[in-house]
């Protein structure tokens, strides 16, 4: 589907409306209370943290990568938890964050193979995650973390039907 843009916007900033779009179509899966995880700081997952702080979509939101250009920029949108991925396990953060449930919502954006793995180690056991990028079609180990509470977890609202992994491509 084609959309025009006006005149009165330039070439540059009609190409950013597709990622501003896709990263507030992500932010707007958050529910009130959620915490939400971002894995990866580009301009679309940056709109994402300012949408989710903007409009408390989120309790908490927790973010990394591994530019720290990125992530103060992240900190300044205001995210709660920020990571840097060379110096922190991010998946431990997460679970000393939410005292070993995971995140209700789990956006993967950094095209890194081990992103995946990080993003669903990171999710309630009745989460979602939402990738950003390409299926990646190599093979995935993918190991529980091992700080995770192993007892059956409380429903929360809305998501009865347990774990949920998306592709955001199409889809917002």
């Amino acid at each position: 589907r084609l959309i025009t843009i006006p005149d009165d916007i330039s070439d540059q900033n009609g190409a950013l409306l597709e990622p501003f779009i896709l990263g507030i179509g992500l932010a707007n899966k958050a529910e009130a209370g959620d915490v939400v995880v971002i894995l990866g700081m580009d301009f679309m997952m940056l709109c994402a943290v300012a949408k989710l702080k903007k409009a408390g979509l989120a309790r908490k939101v927790i973010v990394s990568d591994v530019s720290k250009k990125r992530l103060k920029a992240a900190e300044e949108l205001g995210a709660d938890v920020i990571v840097d991925e060379l110096e922190k396990d991010v998946v431990r953060v997460v679970m000393q964050e939410t005292k070993g449930d995971g995140a209700d919502l789990v956006i993967e954006a950094s095209q890194r193979p081990v992103s995946l793995q990080q993003a669903i180690a990171s999710a309630h056991p009745l989460g979602s995650v939402w990738t950003t990028t390409e299926p990646y079609f190599g093979h995935y180990s993918v190991l529980p973390s091992l700080e995770r509470k192993r007892e059956d977890p409380p429903q929360p609202k809305g998501r009865e039907k347990g774990f949920t992994m998306q592709n955001a491509w199409g889809t917002l």
